[in-house]
């Protein structure tokens, strides 16, 4: 039995406490980081955010008040039939909120393949006013 467990059974330690504090103030919620890389390009940006293991379902991609912000949860499964001796696999919340200052939000495209979520975000095309004359009077 105890060999199925990583290292064997270890004491718990002060990390150990951070993670149950964090549990019980949270209810076991978590909302945590998911790592994102922005790439320029000539014309706008690539945000690539790595979501290994969800469902295109569970992620939702909202842009308001000149923010882009990323949502993805894993829902708890049902308990099993049997008790967990060891238990990595985490449920709960991730979310990440990014500005979008000079990006054309209109246009913004998304997918997901492959546990990445890659985000195009096209840059804003300045518009320059018309020339004109004005008449003198």
């Amino acid at each position: 039995m105890f060999e199925l467990m990583p290292f064997g059974r270890r004491d718990r330690d002060l990390f150990d406490e951070f993670d149950r504090f964090e549990r019980e103030m949270t209810n076991g919620r978590h909302f945590g980081a998911f790592r994102t890389d922005i790439l320029e390009k000539d014309n706008g940006y690539v945000l690539r955010a790595e979501l290994p293991g969800f469902n295109k379902e569970d992620i939702a991609v909202d842009i308001a008040d000149g923010r882009l912000t990323i949502r993805a949860e894993h829902k708890d499964a049902k308990e099993p039939d049997g008790k967990y001796l060891h238990r990595e696999t985490f449920y709960g919340k991730y979310m990440r909120t990014f500005d979008l200052d000079g990006i054309d939000e209109a246009n913004v495209t998304a997918s997901y393949r492959d546990g990445i979520l890659e985000l195009v975000l096209p840059k804003c095309v300045e518009q320059t006013p018309p020339a004109r004359s004005i008449e003198i009077k």
